[in-house]
């Protein structure tokens, strides 16, 4: 069995280095539960899966954003990148 990329952490931890200290303070704050259910996961799937869950029982879109960072670009720093 191949090893398996853990994109989300590693896209979310290079997004974050790539902001100022005050812009990571407040990105950390204004995500407390997504960035909670990103370390929480031992995988990607299981990332995606709480993420779902967690939306569905409080009406939240936390799935999104998981998704935005397993298509973060890498060369651009972006999560919505346009290169």
């Amino acid at each position: 069995m191949g090893r398996k990329r853990d994109k989300i952490r590693f896209c979310m931890d290079d997004y974050l280095a790539t902001l100022s200290a005050e812009e990571r303070s407040q990105y950390l704050l204004d995500n407390t539960n997504l960035i909670s259910i990103i370390y929480a996961g031992e995988s990607d799937e299981k990332i995606m899966s709480e993420a779902r869950r967690y939306d569905e029982e409080n009406g939240t879109d936390l799935f999104t954003e998981v998704i935005r960072f397993r298509v973060y670009c890498i060369a651009c720093h972006k999560l919505d990148c346009d290169c």
